[in-house]
């Protein structure tokens, strides 16, 4: 098994070879992204992720601690953050806390809902990354990641941004689907999306201790003939409940589903590599049948091809232009935004500071040069630990922002996109739908927040000249007085910084948008391009694709 094993994967190493060399002779460029997520798939390192998902207060989280054998996920009235929570197995009990600046703490289990709940966490503003618990209880899984994942439809839009995202990486999904609440529009869109990601889609029916037997029945069959009718697949469907029969549930899922995947970890790593690698080749022979149509065609009717899908409304200096539109609007929004939030905080931080240094103060002696000194390192020290406890509370509001506009780009991107398949369906009758576009958003690190001398002048060379007993009472007054200004001068220091780093990156984020959308047209141009006398090798690469698409699972 091992050996066939090894052959599977050099099977699907020499294809994607060969969907690179035909990626490179037609100039696929845009097809990169999905090239490389599946390397990424040929270099994995066998563990597989099991995702559940679903509605907020679907039962997500009551199910996958019944999994677990013990109360480890927060359960309750609160819905979770933008935060992924992984249970694996692991020797010892804890959970690692993994942040988006890129530190990591480890704590017990017991401290899971500082981090991952709203009322702990609200809007994630300790800015987690993800929470990996290590659990002994899940040794019969050792190569399986549990997924616990936001609630889609809460009140909190990160929570729905955060889980798509994650849709790509799973080998197998349950959707969970309350039965008191069965299967809405938005659980609908779930699936159909999911199915494009995912060859293992589960339907986990759940709260089943809330009907009788007939009613459950008839919700089942319900549900049943809602998914066939929309979506035209018979997805498994697992009955649950937390409270009544949990043992019995949990033993027909991990029979038919958990059992398997564990089992077959390896062959079920390989099974999601072919989903990837059959959206790579579906979406590659979509692109050679337009350049057949074009190869096929006369000079002049190619033109005319040319002209009806790249057309006036695509044309790419237009787009171009509301992409860099956007950004600049998007630039001076996060400026206002940013210094609205640092500089609310102006207030109770003079407040504080005087206090402090009030008491602090008072028990200071020495001449008027010592005394400056002091004052120096202490305001020194005092305004870099404000600033970067000011920084790491309102650090992940300013990643929202940056999401926001990720989104706003995105949203761009596909419209391009979308425009033209719409236009190549119109032309040439081909359906031409693209994976969803994905732009990289970066984390800006936290800004320095050092300060710099107290004092521009050098009048405290002079202390011998004044005696303590004038200078005293005076200097220290001065103090509190000069303090004030050291707080408004941070508060704008630091409100620049951070408006210069996400600008840096709504920058970076209008370039990445910008090279989707080049990559897009240059490929349909090249395809659109091509000659009669390419039309034999176009259509050989149809056929072997097609092939292609018959072989994968």
């Amino acid at each position: 098994m091992a050996g066939h094993g090894r052959n599977r994967e050099e099977d699907q190493g020499r294809l994607l070879e060969r969907l690179v060399e035909i990626r490179e002779r037609y100039r696929m460029e845009s097809l990169d992204p999905q090239i490389e997520a599946c390397r990424r798939g040929l270099r994995d390192d066998g563990v597989i992720d099991v995702a559940v998902l679903g509605r907020f207060k679907a039962g997500k989280s009551s199910f996958l601690n019944c999994v677990a054998g013990q109360d480890v996920l927060p359960v309750g009235a609160v819905p979770v953050t933008s935060v992924i929570t992984v249970l694996c197995f692991g020797e010892r009990e804890q959970a690692r806390v993994r942040f988006l600046d890129g530190g990591e703490v480890v704590v017990p289990v017991g401290k899971l809902p500082d981090f991952v709940t709203e009322e702990e966490n609200p809007e994630n503003r300790k800015g987690v990354d993800l929470v990996s618990v290590d659990l002994p209880s899940l040794r019969r899984y050792p190569n399986t990641r549990f997924l616990d994942t936001p609630g889609l439809g809460s009140a909190f839009r990160h929570n729905t941004r955060v889980t798509m995202e994650w849709l790509p990486r799973a080998a197998a999904t349950l959707v969970a689907i309350s039965v008191d609440q069965p299967v809405s529009e938005q659980d609908i869109a779930l699936l159909a999306d999911l199915a494009r990601h995912t060859p293992r889609i589960g339907i986990l029916l759940t709260k089943v201790d809330l009907l009788g037997e007939s009613d459950l029945a008839a919700v089942t069959r319900h549900v049943r003939a809602t998914l066939d009718r929309e979506l035209g697949a018979g997805f498994p469907l697992f009955h649950f409940s937390c409270r009544a029969g949990s043992d019995r549930w949990r033993g027909q899922i991990a029979e038919r589903l958990l059992d398997p995947l564990s089992v077959r970890q390896g062959e079920e790593a390989r099974a999601i590599l072919s989903h990837k690698m059959g959206t790579l080749i579906r979406e590659q022979r979509q692109y050679l049948q337009v350049a057949w149509e074009a190869a096929s065609a006369h000079d002049s009717d190619r033109e005319i091809l040319r002209g009806r899908i790249l057309n006036e409304r695509v044309r790419l200096a237009n787009v171009l232009e509301e992409i860099s539109l956007v950004a600049g609007k998007c630039r001076e929004d996060v400026r206002v935004r940013i210094e609205e939030r640092i500089l609310r905080h102006q207030g109770t931080l003079l407040h504080g500071t005087r206090e402090k240094l009030a008491g602090e103060i008072s028990s200071w002696r020495g001449n008027l040069w010592r005394l400056t000194r002091r004052y120096e390192g202490w305001a020194q020290g005092h305004f870099a630990r404000e600033m970067s406890a000011l920084s790491e509370a309102e650090k992940e509001g300013f990643w929202a922002l940056l999401r926001d506009v990720r989104d706003r780009m995105e949203r761009l991107v596909e419209g391009f996109q979308g425009r033209l398949a719409e236009n190549v369906r119109t032309a040439l009758g081909i359906e031409f739908d693209r994976s969803r576009v994905s732009l990289d958003v970066g984390v800006p690190p936290l800004p320095d927040t050092s300060c710099g001398r107290v004092f521009d002048s050098h009048l405290d060379i002079v202390w011998f000249l004044v005696p303590p007993s004038v200078f005293g009472p005076l200097i220290r007054r001065h103090f509190l007085h000069h303090v004030g200004f050291e707080a408004e001068k941070n508060l704008f220091r630091l409100s620049a910084v951070w408006r210069e780093s996400t600008g840096a990156e709504i920058a970076r984020l209008a370039r990445q948008a910008e090279k989707a959308i080049r990559s897009e047209l240059s490929t349909l141009e090249a395809l659109l391009g091509r000659q009669a006398a390419e039309s034999p090798g176009i259509r050989e690469a149809i056929v072997e694709l097609t092939r292609h698409m018959e072989a994968v699972p």
